[in-house]
């Protein structure tokens, strides 16, 4: 089973046209589906006041949506280490990251690296900055929908990031659905 997520925003689903793309482009790989959806005409009951995150979980078609409150935690221990598995695909089932993830309880969150190459994290894409300009890897594990609206709208520019490099960047920020693209000035990376 898949899972789109959607940031409801007093009552409003944000980017519906890039989770819409990501959505239909699984079930036509994965399922083939011969028909598009809009994701739209599955959100109902809506909320109309405060933050929440939908989780649209699916297969061919929609099995579930729900609406979750959510409050923004930006973690600050980061942990840098290989991940080999397949994540091309946005799963319910989290439970190799969440494995991993377990192997390293003195950081908050882990930066994954697959072939000497930084991809992205277990809860959101990354970004970069170098003489301000900011750089995305340019092989994520996901390739997430927040992470494609700002390369189209020429704010993020793919790159390979060695995993070693990491220390020549100015800043790193996060990015996801819900988080939006929040920079982190101050961080600790345990190796």
């Amino acid at each position: 089973m898949l899972l789109e997520t959607i940031r409801i925003e007093e009552g409003h689903p944000l980017h519906l046209e890039y989770h819409n793309r990501r959505f239909n482009r699984s079930r036509r790989e994965l399922f083939g589906a011969a028909e598009d959806l809009d994701l739209a005409d599955f959100l109902t009951d809506i909320p109309f006041s405060g933050l929440w995150r939908c989780r649209v979980l699916y297969t061919l078609y929609i099995e579930k949506v729900e609406y979750l409150p959510y409050t923004l935690h930006l973690p600050r221990r980061f942990a840098l280490v290989e991940f080999e598995e397949d994540y091309a695909y946005k799963y319910a089932d989290r439970s190799a990251l969440t494995r991993l993830k377990s192997t390293h309880p003195e950081a908050e969150e882990l930066l994954l690296c697959r072939d000497g190459l930084l991809t992205d994290t277990t809860i959101a894409n990354i970004a970069l900055r170098r003489d301000d300009i900011w750089y995305t890897p340019s092989q994520p594990l996901l390739e997430g929908s927040t992470r494609q609206r700002l390369m189209e709208e020429g704010c993020l520019f793919p790159a390979d990031i060695p995993c070693d490099a990491l220390g020549t960047f100015d800043e790193l920020a996060l990015m996801n659905a819900m988080i939006g693209f929040r920079s982190i000035s101050q961080y600790e990376l345990i190796r």
